[in-house]
């Protein structure tokens, strides 16, 4: 009992220093029950080998159990408990603050309120909960739930298997994931939610900044209120959505809804499989269509629109300028305010309209609506099948005919105009 004189004088000596106290019992410093046990204060009970409880009505019940303070419990080997009512239960746990509960071998809770139920599980400070193995929660009114799961901070839950959480009202749900900031929820396995309401719902998903939803596998949705709903999608800026497999939307207010579509810009649509939208509102509907520029339509399938409100709405067609409009298959428009409405035919120029198929119209305001016709120049009109007209104001209603110069006019088949009238 020697090694323990010091102990007992240090003790018995502050529990003497205030006189002005009262106790409904007197105090005492004395041997426990246990072997090598030490009693100090008012009801405790150190029934423990080499245990200690000192203070009041403290319980220490196994080997080298301690328990100081008031109320606290110390039921495991090695364990601590100090403070006010805390219950340290199971080997090498330690409760120290206030109502702290460690109920895992090896586990600690330490503050108020806290409970590390698991072996090597962690509570510390207000009202947090380590409930799985190896566990950890940090902070006030955290919870733990998943095996080796961290929450840090405020209101957070990590219940995934090796999940994490950060910030405030966090939650991590799926196994390996991560939340960091405010009230981010990342579902998915390996899945990752930063900054502020951010949702992750997809293996190995990933949503950074305010807002973003990635709700498949494999999808990103980085930046303001974007959502990445198809698996290996992404969605990059300010409420771009990217709805299918493998498609991208990147910039503000663009939507990418085709599988392995890709929308750029700013309000701009890529509906149909593989296709493109890039510059301001443009709309690519067709599959493997393109639409480039400004307010621009690509409805055809693998047709093009470039440039400023061009529409090309047939197969393979193209519309390349301003304000020009493709509706037959395997067409093109180029230039300013063209229009090619015939399969297989051409417009090149400005206010050039194509109306037969296989035809051609390059210049400036010619018609060419006869079928193979050609019109070149100013003001040509062609109305006959297989008829040219070039030059200037021309006319050509006659199949297989032709004027050249200006402005003659043919009506006859296989009639030919020279010159000027």
């Amino acid at each position: 009992m020697k090694k323990y004189a010091n102990l007992k004088l240090i003790v018995f000596s502050l529990l003497l220093v205030a006189g002005n106290i009262t106790y409904s019992a007197a105090p005492v410093f004395q041997a426990g029950a246990g072997a090598n046990s030490t009693e100090a204060g008012v009801g405790n009970v150190a029934s423990g080998e080499s245990s200690s409880a000192v203070g009041k009505n403290n319980k220490a019940s196994k080997y080298d159990s301690s328990a100081l303070g008031a109320a606290n419990t110390a039921s495991g080997e090695y364990s601590s408990a100090v403070g006010y009512g805390n219950k340290a239960s199971e080997l090498h746990s330690s409760a120290v603050g206030a109502d702290n509960t460690a109920e895992g071998n090896y586990s600690s809770a330490v503050g108020a309120k806290n409970e590390a139920t698991k072996n090597g599980s962690s509570a510390f400070g207000n009202k947090n909960k380590a409930s799985e193995l190896l566990s950890s929660a940090f902070g006030a009114n955290n919870k733990a739930n998943g095996e080796a799961s961290s929450a840090v901070g405020f209101g957070n839950k990590a219940e995934g298997k090796l999940s994490s959480t950060f910030g405030a009202n966090n939650k991590a749900k799926g196994e390996l994931s991560s939340a960091f900031g405010y009230m981010n929820e990342a579902n998915g396995e390996d899945s990752s939610a930063f900054g502020i309401t951010n949702i992750t719902s997809g293996l190995h998903s990933s949503a950074f900044g305010t807002d973003n939803e990635a709700t498949k596998n494999d999808s990103s949705a980085f930046g303001y209120q974007n959502k990445a709903d198809g698996e290996f999608s992404s969605a990059f800026g300010a409420n771009n959505i990217a709805s299918k497999k493998n498609s991208s939307a990147f910039g503000a207010g663009n939507q990418a809804n085709g599988v392995a579509s890709s929308s750029f810009g700013a309000g701009n649509q890529a509906n149909g499989e593989k296709s493109s939208a890039v510059g301001n509102e443009n709309k690519a509907s067709g599959d493997s269509s393109s639409a480039v520029g400004f307010k621009n339509k690509a409805d055809g399938e693998n047709s093009s629109a470039f440039g400023v409100e061009n529409k090309a709405s047939g197969v393979a067609s193209s519309a390349l300028g301003t304000g020009n409009e493709v509706n037959g298959d395997y067409s093109s428009a180029v230039g300013v305010d063209n229009a090619a409405s015939g399969k297989s035919s051409s417009a090149l120029g400005a206010g050039n309209e194509v109306n037969g198929d296989y035809s051609s119209a390059v210049g400036v305001d010619n018609a060419a609506s006869g079928k193979s016709s050609s019109a070149l120049g100013a003001g040509n009109e062609v109305n006959g099948d297989y008829s040219t007209a070039v030059g200037y104001k021309n006319k050509v209603s006659g199949n297989h005919s032709g004027a050249f110069g200006d402005p003659n006019v043919v009506t006859g088949n296989r009639s030919y105009a020279f010159g000027c009238v």
